[in-house]
C-alpha cells in the first residue's frame, strides 16, 4: 500500500485492535479464570449471604424440606440455593438439586458435579444459629452467558471499530489535505512558472520535500535566466 492515507488509517485501526484483543484477554483472565473475583462469583456470593440473612430462626425447626417437595428438573440459567441445618435440606429454591451442591459444607467458593452438570457454589455459614445457605450455577449456564456477553462484546467492537475507522480516516484526509492542494496547484501552472511553492500550510513531514523542490525550482529558473542572457547577448 503505498498510500499515506491508507497506511495511516490502517497502522491506527491495527493499533486499536491489538490494544482491544489484550484488554479482553485480560479482562476475561481476570473474570473467568478467577471466577471468585468476577461478577459471577461477586453474585453468588451476595446472594448466599442474603440468604442466610434472611433466614428467621424458626428455620431450624423445619422439616426436611426434599420430604415435602422434589424439583423434576434443574432450572439451567438460574442460581439454585439451598438452606441445611445440622445436614437437613429446610429450604431450597425450586430449581436446585436435593443433594448438597457443596458437600464438604466449608465455606467459600467450590465446584462439585451433580449428575451431568458441574456446578460453581458458594457456601456460608451461620455458625451462632447452624445454619448453612449455600448458592449454586451450573457451568452450563455461566458458559452460556459468557457466549451471549461475548457476541455482544464483539457486536459493540465491531461497531465502536468502524466508527473509529470513519474518523481516522477523515482525520487523516483533513490532515492532508495541503498536499492535496498542492498536487491541485502544480497540475494548473503554466509551463514556465518556476515560483516558489508555499510552505506555510504543509505538515511538518512533508515541508522539507517542499523546501528542497523550491530549491530545485531555484536553480531551474536561474538556469533559465541565465540562457535567456546568454541567447540575448548572442542576438
Amino acid at each position: 500500500m503505498n498510500s499515506i492515507r491508507g497506511r495511516l488509517t490502517l497502522a491506527l485501526l491495527l493499533c486499536i485492535v491489538l490494544s482491544w484483543i489484550s484488554w479482553l484477554c485480560w479482562w476475561q483472565a481476570m473474570q473467568v479464570n478467577r471466577e471468585q473475583t468476577g461478577p459471577w462469583g461477586a453474585s453468588l456470593r451476595d446472594i448466599g449471604t442474603k440468604v442466610l440473612q434472611s433466614m428467621p430462626d424458626s428455620v431450624t425447626q423445619l422439616p426436611d424440606a426434599s420430604m415435602r417437595s422434589q424439583p423434576s428438573k434443574f432450572y439451567d440459567g438460574e442460581m439454585s440455593f439451598q438452606v441445611w441445618v445440622d445436614g437437613r435440606n429446610v429450604v431450597h429454591s425450586p430449581g436446585a438439586p436435593i443433594e448438597p451442591i457443596k458437600p464438604d459444607f466449608r465455606d467459600g467458593f467450590g465446584t462439585h458435579r451433580i449428575g451431568d452438570d458441574m456446578w460453581r457454589v458458594y457456601s456460608v455459614t451461620d455458625r451462632k444459629r447452624g445454619i448453612v445457605a449455600q448458592v449454586g450455577r451450573t457451568q452450563a449456564s455461566l458458559n452460556r452467558e459468557l457466549h451471549d456477553l461475548k457476541h455482544l462484546s464483539l457486536a459493540v467492537a465491531a461497531f465502536i471499530f468502524s466508527l473509529l475507522g470513519l474518523m481516522i480516516w477523515v482525520v487523516v484526509r483533513w490532515s492532508l489535505v495541503p498536499v492535496t492542494a498542492l498536487h491541485g496547484s502544480l497540475l494548473t501552472r503554466r509551463p514556465l512558472d518556476l515560483t516558489p511553492l508555499p510552505t506555510d500550510a504543509m505538515p511538518t513531514e512533508v515541508r522539507p520535500l517542499v523546501d528542497s523542490f523550491n530549491k530545485l525550482l531555484a536553480r531551474v529558473d536561474a538556469a533559465v535566466q541565465n540562457e535567456r542572457r546568454f541567447t540575448a547577448d548572442a542576438a
